[in-house]
């Protein structure tokens, strides 16, 4: 957040839109002149996104005064249409979610307050996918997907250290889902240095609309203690999490599993009975067998391309349930 913006925040937060003036302005930022307070770098837009979402705040405090239930509701319906389609989270977004959260949300009651909050996290948190996938057999994975790597990552030949390292099947998939702007969570890219990666990890697999599981023969098989497998922990997670509100029955799938590495879902001599279970949720929801498509793979990212109008839709219908329901 810039100086700026912080500023802004600041003076909105304390006072109403017709109050604001010259004098305040130049007193929070510490100039001598309102001229100078006009000439700092991004004001303009800065002030101009305040304002606005400041004038809508304002307005569903005056139509339902005391009514903290519907100043909330109006507040998560401004807040969904300004976060909208974008990938990205718009300025104008931002500036109305510090605002709501600075004036009005205080003084609502705590139940208010939660329940603003559950919904406020998928507009704001949730990603649209997560991808769970291991890199425990990475380079066998790389190899037998050799043109489909080499067709989306045009590069010199890789090092075989990074092709036994990561899985590139996984970064292909993400490609086509971004391509459909589609905002999700792809460990490789997401995480950074210092990040507890369990905990974040895991609070990614519950906070999703979508989980998309890249499948493979390892995937199936125990690792020895006490390494995890991710694949199965992640789909547990994803599994066990409770929705902010009861999600309607026609909200349509929100699970895929993507086969890698051939044409038939593996199944091992062995299997324990979690993962036995987990085999037969594979096989009930396989969308896609990367087998079944060849160069230039057209048709492939056509079918993901399906895979994310499916997840779009789940996102609005969830969104839409969550605000329907306010208590």
């Amino acid at each position: 957040m810039t100086s700026v913006r912080a500023t802004l925040l600041g003076v909105f937060a304390q006072h109403k839109c017709d109050k604001i003036d010259s004098t305040i302005l130049v007193d929070a930022f510490g100039e001598i002149a309102f001229e100078a307070v006009k000439a700092l770098p991004g004001y303009a837009e800065e002030y101009g996104y305040a304002s606005t979402a400041k004038r809508l705040i304002e307005r569903y405090e005056t139509q339902y005064p005391g009514q903290a239930g519907q100043q909330a509701l109006m507040c998560l319906n401004m807040l969904k249409n300004l976060r909208g389609d974008d990938r990205f989270k718009s300025p104008t977004y931002e500036v109305a979610r510090e605002l709501t959260l600075q004036t009005l949300y205080p003084a609502w009651p705590q139940s208010d307050k939660d329940h603003f909050r559950a919904r406020l996290s998928v507009i704001d948190e949730w990603d649209d996918f997560f991808i769970s996938y291991t890199n425990r057999n990475a380079y066998t994975t790389n190899e037998f997907h050799q043109q489909l790597i080499s067709q989306e990552f045009a590069a010199p030949v890789r090092p075989e250290s990074e092709l036994a390292r990561c899985n590139f099947v996984a970064r292909v998939i993400a490609k086509y889902l971004e391509l459909n702007n589609l905002r999700g969570f792809v460990d490789f890219k997401s995480l950074q240095c210092g990040d507890d990666i369990e905990d974040k990890v895991l609070e990614k697999c519950r906070k999703t609309i979508a989980f998309i599981q890249l499948v493979e023969a390892t995937s199936l098989v125990e690792p020895a203690p006490p390494t995890v497998n991710w694949c199965f922990r992640e789909y547990q997670t994803f599994s066990a999490a409770a929705a902010p509100v009861t999600v309607p029955a026609e909200v349509g799938n929100r699970l895929f599993f993507v086969l890698a590495g051939g044409p038939t879902l593996p199944l091992p001599a062995r299997l324990g009975a979690p993962y036995t279970d987990w085999r037969a949720v594979m096989a009930r929801k396989l969308h896609i067998v990367l087998n079944d498509f060849a160069r230039p793979f057209g048709d492939l990212q056509s079918k993901i391309g399906e895979v994310a109008g499916q997840i779009e839709d789940a996102r609005k219908k969830i969104i839409e349930s969550m605000l329907a329901s306010w208590p």
